[in-house]
């Protein structure tokens, strides 16, 4: 019997002695949100030490309005440390300006991924998504445990907003999806 071309092709372009490809919820993060950049009139430079508290393999960050760079420690004694210089790129979101990472891909990107000595975005690390690893069956419990993540983790949700989205996802996510279809 012939193999469907779509599966012909995913085989051929994935061998099955690939590494399984990593899953971006678990690998450590770093948003532009986080660093806090400096706005574009501001020139100088800061250096941020306490990013080793998220991301252990990094010393320190310097961050300036036009370039971040991140310095991971040396793997022995006497080794140059790694250095890692993303440029930012500026532009106007509503009232605002955003920056945004170009990752050496050449995208403007809002997070970077750590993984092996190396920070890039989640398309040079070749990584998925949970929901996009797992089986359609699963992702309805995925679904759930992601919402109760957020409940239980959002500070500043009101209690009558916590209470409506309790009711409204809770329910969703705590019955089969064929049954919530048909309501």
């Amino acid at each position: 019997m012939a193999m469907p071309r779509q599966l012909q092709e995913g085989l051929r372009r994935r061998p099955k002695d690939a590494p399984p490809r990593p899953i971006v919820e678990q690998l450590p993060a770093i948003s532009v949100k986080e660093l806090k950049i400096p706005s574009l009139n501001n020139p100088k430079t800061y250096i941020l030490p306490n990013i080793s508290l998220r991301i252990p393999q990094l010393t320190n960050v310097r961050v300036c309005n036009v370039f971040v760079e991140f310095h991971h420690k040396p793997l022995h004694r006497g080794d140059e440390p790694l250095i890692q210089t993303f440029n930012l790129k500026h532009h106007r979101a509503g009232f605002g300006i955003r920056a945004a990472f170009v990752c050496t891909c050449g995208k403007g990107i809002y997070k970077l991924y750590y993984l092996n000595r190396r920070i890039a975005c989640r398309h040079c690390h070749n990584a998925v998504y949970a929901s996009q690893a797992i089986s359609r069956q699963s992702r309805p419990v995925l679904q759930e445990t992601r919402t109760k993540y957020f409940l239980n983790n959002t500070t500043k949700l009101g209690e009558s907003t916590r209470k409506r989205l309790e009711q409204r996802l809770g329910h969703k996510t705590s019955c089969p999806k064929a049954r919530w279809e048909q309501e």
